[in-house]
């Protein structure tokens, strides 16, 4: 990625002055600065639903395979040890 100077900065300021005007600037770069905002926070609550939906899963196959073992180990108790 290119590095920016301080000249560079200052004539790209100027240029966007001249092209968009001064009363409209701050609003310009304000909507940019909250739209790209928005999308970050719309990534990020999406990447977060996903994991925990993951974990949800994970955690659900292991609340079932617990109740598995325990049936299943129950079976084997009663199979090898007669209760009268």
């Amino acid at each position: 990625m290119a590095k920016i100077g301080s000249m560079e900065l200052i004539v790209i300021l100027i240029v966007a002055m001249l092209a968009i005007g001064p009363e409209r600037m701050p609003k310009a770069a304000l909507g940019k600065a909250v739209g790209s905002f928005k999308k970050y926070m719309n990534d990020a609550t999406s990447d977060l639903r996903e994991a925990s939906d993951e974990f949800r899963e994970v955690t659900d196959e292991i609340a079932d395979a617990q109740k598995f073992d325990a049936r299943h180990t129950k079976s084997r108790l009663h199979s090898l040890i007669p209760f009268s």
